[in-house]
């Protein structure tokens, strides 16, 4: 084989596939589960199941899908992602702010 079939045999085996926005997918679930991780521990640490009966785990995979979709957004510039994040965002505050009240 030359250069140029193995060329057109690579261009046939990825077409439709983006390289780049996968890597960038990739990462941001590693964001995200690194920033969920932390959430449930910290929050399995404060909160006392004796006075609170709030089940944070909804709140905390919102933020975490949050920061998936924001980092998303950095990264490939989609507004879509935006759009997504922020709503996310707007859920986990909620669920955080009736946690706290």
């Amino acid at each position: 084989m030359d250069k140029f079939e193995i060329l057109e045999k690579s261009r046939k085996e990825n077409a439709g596939k983006d390289v780049a926005e996968y890597a960038v997918h990739k990462e941001a679930f590693m964001i995200a589960y690194a920033i969920l991780a932390l959430l449930m521990l910290t929050f399995f640490i404060v909160t006392d199941d004796r006075d609170n009966n709030f089940n944070f785990c909804f709140a905390c995979i919102a933020l975490s899908q949050s920061g998936h979709s924001i980092y998303k957004f950095v990264r490939l510039k989609r507004k879509s992602d935006l759009g997504i994040g922020v709503l996310y965002l707007v859920i986990s505050i909620v669920e955080f702010v009736l946690w706290i009240f």
